[in-house]
């Protein structure tokens, strides 16, 4: 293939967007444009940006 006619492909994260563990298609859990290895995971992310946004707004 030429430079020209290359075809972009998306590529899909293998590992969990809050510990960082690699993500199994079987287990994979997804939410808001991100893949978790649990529901306990995301759950966790979603409780660490609500504290981010009120220690952003208090300030």
């Amino acid at each position: 293939m030429s430079e020209e006619t290359a075809v972009v492909r998306r590529t899909k994260s293998t590992n969990c967007a809050f510990c960082g563990k690699l993500v199994r298609r079987i287990k994979m859990y997804y939410r808001n444009g991100k893949y978790y290895c649990s529901k306990r995971c995301f759950k966790k992310m979603q409780e660490k940006l609500a504290k981010e946004k009120e220690s952003e707004q208090a300030s």
